[in-house]
């Protein structure tokens, strides 16, 4: 019973990366889609910059939490980082 569980699962492993690659060739990306673009998060570090506009209001805008825009400001952050390297 417990050798046919596992084949089970590892059956069930193999089809979801299957399917995860087959999804990527066709240029689709898996898992959840980002709530803000590139152009909102440009948008939310100048109005955070320029105007001091504080994150919480920003978020409000843009109808997500002040910790997406974090996130979201970080996580751009560190690939222009990767990208001057």
């Amino acid at each position: 019973m417990m050798a046919n569980d596992s084949h089970q699962a590892d059956s069930t492993s193999e089809q979801i990366r299957a399917g995860m690659d087959r999804a990527r060739r066709q240029g689709r990306l898996p898992g959840r889609r980002r709530v803000l673009t590139d152009e909102n998060i440009a948008e939310a570090r100048r109005r955070l910059q320029e105007d001091g506009e504080r994150l919480r209001s920003i978020a409000r805008s843009f109808r997500c939490s002040a910790s997406t825009i974090k996130r979201a400001l970080e996580r751009q952050e560190a690939v222009s980082e990767e990208t001057q390297d």
